[in-house]
């Protein structure tokens, strides 16, 4: 009884870490003006603030977009007469293909932002 209630549980926990069917870790593929405008619209749509720095080939080489709080966040620091360099948490992202259409994922939210005129790649 004890081993079935251990297979259940680690299938359970297999099932939770697995990514939605039909759903593949991509990065970018040839990044272009268009592919970047789109990140950095996605971004700022995800985090609710103007658009915000994103390297030119984050995408491309592994995929994954880190972005610092404290860069958002410098000016309201200021304001508040906090430390506007002082560390904050970051937000990360990644790049899926779903069919033929490549998303950008908020890792914290899991929501999904399309990114137009992207073609992406598996990893």
């Amino acid at each position: 009884m004890m081993a079935r209630t251990t297979i259940a549980l680690l299938l359970f926990a297999a099932c939770r870490t697995t990514q939605p069917a039909g759903e593949t870790r991509a990065y970018v593929v040839h990044p272009t003006g268009e592919t970047r405008a789109a990140v950095v619209q996605a971004v700022a749509q995800a985090l609710s603030h103007a658009p915000v720095p994103v390297d030119d080939d984050a995408l491309s080489t592994t995929g994954v977009v880190v972005v610092e709080r404290a860069q958002l966040e410098a000016n309201q620091r200021a304001i508040q007469g906090e430390d506007p360099h002082a560390p904050g948490r970051t937000e990360q992202f990644h790049v899926v293909i779903r069919g033929e259409r490549c998303f950008l994922v908020h890792e914290r939210t899991y929501r999904y932002y399309e990114l137009p005129g992207t073609t992406c790649a598996p990893r």
